[in-house]
């Protein structure tokens, strides 16, 4: 994450309770970042992409996986989904996601689909998904499909492939949306 002055963190905190927090690391191998993207997956803990800076070309690319919290290994330096800060990332279907985010400062254009069964190898399944290029929406997997709500906008989409995006409610109750975050609860 990142102060509110600009600094980068790269700590992994733990917490068995939610009010006490203990230090996994103050200090992991992977370097400070911010708006980067996280699952859990086949028993290990993921780090994706991020900037540590909203220049131009201060975003990451890489990924990295801990089983532990502390020990932090890099899977790849150079992922095929290239730069990107600002995406989303779910795990669905067998697979990790990381879908839409910004490459460059200021940039907004990414509509783009990626898959991986590993976490190294990348496979683009939609460059333009039928969303758009908004940001600052959320993706959720929930009853079997993939949910893209919120991105400066109130319409709710569904995909249970990943490719073929479908509008559920054009207008949603929630209003325009941006920032904000969904979970899956009571399956609701």
């Amino acid at each position: 994450g990142s102060s509110c002055c600009g600094g980068r963190f790269n700590d992994a905190w733990w917490s068995s309770d939610g009010e006490t927090w203990t230090a996994a690391t103050e200090d992991a191998a992977f370097p400070g970042r911010t708006v980067h993207a996280s699952v859990v997956f086949d028993g290990k803990m993921w780090v994706m992409g991020g900037n540590r800076s909203y220049t131009s070309g201060n975003e990451f690319s890489d990924v990295w996986s801990s089983t532990d919290g502390i020990t932090w290994m890099q899977e790849t330096a150079s992922a095929e989904f290239g730069p990107r800060y600002g995406h989303r990332a779910v795990v669905f279907d067998g697979k990790i996601w990381i879908i839409g985010g910004q490459d460059v400062a200021g940039s907004y254009g990414r509509s783009e689909v990626w898959q991986s069964t590993n976490g190294v190898a990348w496979t683009r399944v939609s460059e333009h998904a039928a969303f758009g290029g908004n940001a600052n929406f959320q993706i959720t997997e929930f009853q079997g499909a993939l949910w893209k709500t919120g991105g400066r906008e109130d319409r709710v989409f569904r995909s249970e492939d990943g490719v073929n995006w479908t509008i559920e409610q054009e207008t949603a109750a929630f209003g325009d949306r941006q920032q904000h975050t969904t979970v899956v609860f009571d399956d609701k």
